[in-house]
C-alpha cells in the first residue's frame, strides 16, 4: 500500500470475481492516474442478510447474468 496525498488523482478498478444467489465477491485496485502505479488492493466478499432471521439468504433483486 502507498501513500497518496490530497488532491493527487486516482482510479479504482473493480473486479468482480463471483455472484451467486447469496454472495458478491469483489476484487478492488486503486492506481494513481497520472501513471497507473498501483497504490492498494481490497478484496470483499458481500453477503445478503435477511433482516427477519439475521440469517444469509438469497438476493431476490439480484440475479447472475446469463452467459451470452
Amino acid at each position: 500500500m502507498r501513500e497518496v496525498h490530497a488532491g493527487v488523482a486516482v482510479q479504482v478498478r473493480t473486479q468482480i470475481l463471483g455472484v451467486d444467489a447469496k454472495r458478491v465477491h469483489l476484487f478492488h485496485t486503486r492506481h494513481r492516474q497520472e501513471d497507473g502505479m498501483l497504490l492498494a488492493t481490497n478484496e470483499q466478499m458481500l453477503s445478503n442478510i435477511d433482516a427477519s432471521n439475521a440469517e444469509t439468504g438469497p438476493n431476490m433483486g439480484m440475479r447472475p447474468a446469463k452467459s451470452p
